[in-house]
């Protein structure tokens, strides 16, 4: 699947989320766009990645993932 199909297929996806799995899968996104670019400001608060939001990252975006395979095709 190409990225811009993929995008899409995530956009729509996302509508069909709690808010709080929304959340989680952005914070993923964000984090690994700060990493893959050298520590890109995080567009939601402004700040950069930082080691002790990590556990807090990935609980959110465990959630979220879990919420996202749970829905229908």
């Amino acid at each position: 699947m190409d990225a811009e199909l993929w995008k899409k297929k995530l956009l729509i996806l996302k509508g069909r989320l709690t808010k709080n799995a929304r959340i989680g899968i952005n914070d993923i996104e964000f984090f690994r766009n700060q990493i893959a670019h050298g520590g890109a400001k995080n567009k939601r608060t402004g700040k950069f990645p930082n080691a002790s939001n990590l556990e807090t990252i990935l609980s959110n975006g465990k959630i979220a993932v879990n919420e996202l395979m749970n829905i229908d095709n």
